[in-house]
């Protein structure tokens, strides 16, 4: 018997994408620079640098939240052939985290999925980032008194795919792994360690990517409308 939902926040919750490339929209217009690279571009590449920055540096306590966000801005402006000295970089950084943070939104239906599903199961949060920026984009985007409990990977030093961190999360929940099922939507993080947790999994794939196996998982595209992830859900 099911009695626990686990959901990744970033891009599953939270929609990381949606408020980056807003920023990067943002920033491109703000320098004649960025005219001859397009959106999707400048996208992927921060994209890639956020990836390998974020898991190989910030979370293993090499560089902060700021030095990692300067790293990506420099990478842009060289990926347009423009050389910005420090002062630049520290500015448009600024630019850059004041657009991304005022763009901060839910995916859509995460919020009346939640509601719908915390009538009958216990909600758990499970993510690779910092507890105060994801405690902050919990608040901002109305998910607070909708999840049960809320595990990050900085207060353990443990990273997604490792097993042990769902397992952290399961039991503050109190549930045992048969019980539970992850909806998230990081191939490698989230389905692959939730099933190696002996987990049940949800891929949300929300961007229509190939599934690299339809056997260890459900998949949808989106949370609208919420009864059929709901159905989803009571299949498995």
């Amino acid at each position: 018997m099911i009695k626990a939902i686990l959901f990744d926040l970033d891009d599953t919750l939270f929609d990381h994408r949606g408020s980056s490339r807003t920023a990067l929209n943002q920033l491109k217009n703000s320098h004649l620079c960025f005219s001859n690279v397009s959106l999707d571009e400048i996208e992927r590449h921060h994209l890639k640098m956020l990836e390998e920055i974020h898991i190989n540096k910030v979370l293993t306590g090499l560089i902060t939240v700021p030095e990692a966000r300067r790293e990506r801005i420099r990478s842009l402006f060289k990926l347009a052939n423009f050389e910005i000295d420090e002062t630049q970089l520290e500015k448009y950084a600024a630019f850059y985290k004041s657009c991304y943070e005022n763009s901060w939104q839910a995916v859509p239906g995460s919020i009346e999925l939640l509601r719908e599903l915390k009538k009958k199961y216990k909600i758990g949060v499970i993510s690779n980032n910092l507890m105060e920026e994801q405690k902050r984009k919990v608040l901002r985007c109305g998910f607070t008194g909708l999840i049960d409990e809320l595990v990050v990977s900085d207060e353990y030093k443990i990273n997604k795919p490792d097993k042990r961190l769902f397992k952290i999360l399961l039991d503050k929940l109190g549930v045992k792994a048969e019980e539970a099922i992850l909806i998230g939507d990081a191939w490698e993080a989230d389905i692959i360690g939730a099933a190696n947790a002996r987990i049940k999994t949800i891929w949300f794939n929300r961007f229509n990517l190939p599934c690299p196996d339809k056997t260890i998982c459900k998949e949808i595209t989106s949370f609208i409308p919420i009864e059929d992830v709901v159905k989803v859900i009571e299949e498995l």
